[in-house]
């Protein structure tokens, strides 16, 4: 009887992975098949200094001046067209106006590249906010 007892455990078990191992090779992420990700029109250093130069502290929220670091979301077309923006939930309204008001003043980005044709992706980075001194 233990015997039968540890013999289903281990059947259950083994199935239990052979299934998980399936599942995880059947999930198509769209970054494996990307040859090059979409990027900022003279790389990372260009869009620093964008960035740097483009962002304004809220005035609403000087009262309370706070160092605020947001990630953002953008889906960069085929063209290098951005086409959405997300910001995260439950973040100032001032915040979240002024980082999406600086997207909008972003250039088209050099698109992504999935077997040697521009292709759709989307792309995180954060904006800092410093107030001031």
């Amino acid at each position: 009887m233990r015997k039968r007892f540890f013999l289903t455990i281990f059947s259950w078990v083994f199935l239990l992975a052979f299934a998980v191992a399936e599942a995880q090779s059947m999930q198509k992420n769209v970054a494996d098949d990307v040859t090059k990700s979409a990027s900022f029109p003279g790389g990372i250093s260009a869009l620093f200094k964008f960035l740097a130069d483009s962002v304004k502290y809220p005035k609403s929220v000087l009262a309370h001046p706070v160092k605020q670091k947001i990630g953002v979301q953008i889906d960069v077309n085929r063209d290098g067209a951005i086409s959405h923006v997300s910001t995260p939930p439950g973040l100032s309204k001032d915040f979240d106006i002024e980082a999406r008001r600086v997207v909008s003043k972003m250039p088209k980005w050099v698109p992504a590249l999935k077997g040697g044709l521009p292709t759709a992706s989307t792309v995180f980075f954060n904006i800092i906010f410093a107030p001031p001194k």
